[in-house]
Formats: C-alpha cells, sequence, structure tokens
C-alpha cells in the first residue's frame, strides 16, 4: 500500500511501473552550452569566414554547428543556437539537427529569457521582435539600438539615437513605445530583476560617464556608480545583486563588479588589452570574456575565450581562436 502511494505521488515525473523515470521537458535542467565562432588561419589580416561552434561551458567537447557563419548566441534554456549566416538569421537545435532560417536580410540575434522570442536587427536601425513559435514578427520603429529584454519577456527596453541618447520601453507585441529619459545622454541598457542599468553621459558625446539605474516608466532614474569614467553595463546576476560592467576594449579593457543595492563598483581585472566581457554566470560568481580581438566585427584566429572569478583572480583560458562567445552558465 505504502508503494502503491509513494507511485502515485511521482506519478507526474517518473511514471509508475515503468522501470524508467520519465520527466517533464519543463522541469528538466537547462543544459549548459557555450557557443563561439572560430576563423581560420589565413595569410590575409582579415578571415574572410568563421565557423560556428557548441561545447560544453568549459570549452570541452567542441561540436561544429555551421560553416561559413557568424554571431552566435544562445538560448537561456540552452536548446536553442541563433546566428548569421549569408545575411541571414538562423536557429538550430543545440544538440545537433536541421537549422531554419527566422530572418531574411537581418543580423545580431538576441535572445528573450523565455528562450521563444528573439530579437534581430533589420537593417536601417530597424529591430524586429521574432515569436519563433507562432512566426509573428513585431517592428520596433525609429533607429533602434540593441534591445534588452524584461525579465519576464514581454517588454524591451532601447536607446534611440536620433534624439542624441534616451531611453524607450516598448511591448515585444508592437505599441506605442514610452520614452523613459529625456537628457539625450542616455544608452546602452540591461535589464534585470530590480531595474535597468544604462549609461548616463555626463555631456553629450563625452566619455565621463557613469551607470544609472531606473524603472520602466518616465522620472524614475538614479545614479548607481560615482567613476566619472567611461564605464557601461554588461549583465546582471540571476538574483540581480550584482552588475557586471566594463570599460571598452578599443585597447584596454576593464571588468568591473558592482554591487546593485549599495552601486559600490570594484575592480575585477587591472587593464588588457583587447579585454572583452561576454557575458556573466547566472550565480553572478564566473565571467566569460575574450581577449586579443581588436575589434569583434573583424574576424581573426588569434583571440581566447577565459573565464575569470567575479570576486576577482586568475584568469582561465578555455578556447582558443574565438574573438567572442555566448553561454548560458547556471553554475
Amino acid at each position: 500500500m505504502k508503494r502503491a502511494l509513494a507511485c502515485l505521488c511521482l506519478l507526474s515525473l517518473t511514471g509508475c511501473g515503468t522501470g524508467h523515470a520519465r520527466v517533464s521537458p519543463s522541469l528538466r535542467p537547462a543544459p549548459n552550452v557555450l557557443v563561439y565562432a572560430t576563423a581560420p588561419p589565413t595569410r590575409h589580416w582579415v578571415p574572410r569566414t568563421e565557423n560556428v561552434w557548441r561545447a560544453n561551458v568549459d570549452g570541452g567537447h567542441p561540436k561544429l554547428i555551421a560553416r561559413n557563419s557568424s554571431d552566435p548566441t544562445v538560448s537561456p534554456d540552452g536548446r536553442s543556437i541563433a546566428y548569421d549566416h549569408g545575411g541571414d538569421v538562423l536557429v538550430v537545435p543545440a544538440a545537433g539537427g536541421k537549422p531554419r532560417i527566422v530572418y531574411r536580410d537581418g543580423a545580431y540575434p538576441t535572445w528573450a529569457p523565455d528562450s521563444r522570442h528573439l530579437a534581430v536587427s533589420g537593417g536601417d536601425g530597424l529591430v524586429v521582435i521574432l515569436d519563433l513559435k507562432t512566426g509573428t514578427k513585431h517592428a520596433i520603429p525609429g533607429d533602434a539600438g540593441t534591445p534588452s529584454f524584461s525579465p519576464d519577456s514581454t517588454r524591451v527596453v532601447y536607446s534611440v539615437g536620433r534624439t542624441g541618447g534616451d531611453l524607450y520601453v516598448a511591448s515585444i507585441d508592437g505599441g506605442r513605445p514610452i520614452r523613459i529619459t529625456d537628457d539625450r545622454r542616455s544608452s546602452g541598457p540591461v535589464w534585470g530583476p530590480d531595474g535597468i542599468a544604462f549609461v548616463r553621459y555626463a555631456r553629450a558625446h563625452d566619455w565621463h560617464n557613469d551607470i544609472w539605474l531606473t524603472g520602466p516608466r518616465p522620472n524614475a532614474a538614479h545614479q548607481l556608480t560615482h567613476l566619472n569614467s567611461d564605464i557601461y553595463p554588461v549583465a546582471f546576476s540571476k538574483d540581480g545583486k550584482e552588475l557586471l560592467a566594463a570599460y571598452p576594449a578599443f585597447h584596454n579593457g576593464q571588468l568591473w563588479a558592482v554591487d546593485v543595492p549599495t552601486g559600490r563598483a570594484r575592480a575585477i581585472t587591472p587593464s588588457v588589452g583587447d579585454l572583452n566581457p561576454r557575458g556573466l554566470s547566472d550565480d553572478g560568481r564566473t565571467v566569460l570574456a575574450s581577449v586579443g580581438c581588436p575589434d569583434v566585427a573583424m574576424p581573426s584566429p588569434y583571440g581566447v575565450l577565459e573565464t575569470i572569478p567575479f570576486a576577482g583572480g586568475k584568469s582561465h583560458i578555455i578556447v582558443r581562436g574565438p574573438c567572442s562567445g555566448s553561454w548560458n552558465a547556471d553554475f
């Protein structure tokens, strides 16, 4: 009797009397995946092609996903990879399978947290939100920069350069965008669990700036960091308490840790040649970064991907060759 009751209690997870566990797909843990693009060595300074790979987050067990492709990014659930191929955006199962074109004449795919929606650049400043389940598309008008999705994947925030630099929030289903800053000095938004981090310049087109935090409504911004330097937000930890920030790697890049509740900022790394942040693990403990590529838009076979403790410490090279990468590490 006890055995029968136990079996009934676990029926939805394991099945009963089959001898094999059956776990609902929604309950299965997300696989941790690393994706990157490598350029083969060439006698020319600028290689002409890149190939997309997937691997474990430690760089092990690499698998070729697509040739002559670039800008790969893995979905938050680790089950899909989006990338650019010949000017089109394709999506392929991370475990392998047939890719499908989800947007023609597009580039720079960005995943929503729900792993169902994808933002792509459609050219001429147009950003298009794709619903990969239904196939519907909604365009965001007005010279929009790279968008960042809300944690619930229902809205995006983006900057508009034609106004000199201001932030707008829009529904992924269309509708009139809401302008949430009105200073012409705001850009680079990143939406986290408890707010939107963005750059506010001390003066227009100046390199002296700090990170500010706002909500999705107008007139809610307050200053977060007080460095008066060229710093920008990169990614929040999943709980929203930590923010990865960086100095641009025009020559020497530097990574910063920002404690969101207090605004305290500390350097994670010294200035390092061509150091670029690529991601932050969900627990906020590990940074993914690239080193050795002066311009990620210019393929090179001489970059490396490495992990760096968010608390600071020695970096660890995981892949040699890529200039950029994407992961969904939850450790």
